[in-house]
């Protein structure tokens, strides 16, 4: 009976750890996934950075630089612009406050 109650207790504390085996089995296994589908988007990344068309959105957008016989246009803000006629300059203003008031302020307006 001793015997008995003693395998009972050893049996149960192997079956315990097998469970925690596979537990950390599956958290291992859930990890791996994480980290192949973060390499699959870094090979991505690689091969996206490393084409023609990136390299030169990068150097035209990032760098300012063009091609051979293009000529490069840098246009002001629309903040910073400065007419010599105020009615242009007046007009761009309104826009501007249209564009800085709340939507149920329009709407109000628009009912009214």
């Amino acid at each position: 009976m001793l015997f008995g109650g003693y395998l009972v207790i050893v049996l149960s504390k192997g079956l315990w750890e097998i469970k925690q085996a596979y537990k950390r089995l599956d958290e291992a296994e859930m990890v791996l996934k994480a980290e192949e589908v973060k390499q699959t988007n870094l090979t991505y990344e690689i091969v996206e950075a490393t084409s023609p068309a990136y390299i030169e959105k990068v150097a035209r957008e990032e760098l300012g630089m063009q091609r051979l016989g293009e000529t490069l246009v840098i246009l002001p803000n629309d903040r910073n612009l400065e007419f010599p006629d105020n009615s242009i300059q007046g007009d761009l203003q309104e826009k501007t406050k249209e564009k800085d008031r709340e939507n149920w302020q329009k709407w109000w307006d628009l009912v009214k």
